[in-house]
């Protein structure tokens, strides 16, 4: 095996390590990244490729607030938008103790600039009729979405690799 010298190494290539590299590349600092399968092709892609903050843990919120202008500046980051789309999040309550544990939530997510809406049964059901009996309500956040897992994660090594990152794939 080659011996590797450089400032920075990041270990693994999914989403989290290929943006890593990517902005420490941006920076000026030599980094390599270092990634035993292809880059982005393992869970980073093949989830849902969901883009939340509806419902996340307050600890995670501050740092949820700064990726939504990373989303908003993928063309500009990785050259693609990789199907980024603000369609939404809809989290169902079961039942009344999910709903208030809920509603408690939404209230402290808003300060962490994440707005979202309490939805009651019956409005819940006027927008989705085939939810069930057991859907007693929901949150709603329109600003989260989704985007292309497969698209992303080579996106964003793509773009390490320009802006001077060395990826080194199936490093075992």
């Amino acid at each position: 095996m080659n011996r590797i010298e450089t400032e920075i190494a990041v270990i693994g290539g999914g989403i989290a390590g290929c943006s890593t590299a990517l902005h420490i590349a941006l920076r000026g600092v030599p980094v390599v990244l270092l990634e035993k399968r292809q880059a982005g092709a393992t869970a980073s892609g093949v989830n849902f490729g969901g883009v939340r903050r509806n419902g996340r843990a307050l600890a995670e919120l501050e740092l949820a607030a700064r990726a939504i202008d990373i989303w908003h500046r993928l063309p500009e980051l990785v050259g693609n938008n990789c199907e980024y789309s603000a369609t939404g999040h809809l989290k169902v309550a079961r039942n009344d103790a999910d709903m208030d544990s809920m509603t408690a939530h939404a209230k402290a997510q808003a300060a962490y600039g994440c707005n979202v809406e309490m939805i009651n049964r019956n409005a819940l059901i006027a927008r989705y009729p085939w939810f069930g009996e057991t859907a007693v309500g929901a949150a709603w956040c329109a600003s989260d979405g989704q985007a292309n897992p497969r698209l992303l994660g080579p996106a964003f090594a793509r773009a390490a690799r320009v802006a001077g990152a060395v990826i080194r794939e199936y490093v075992p």
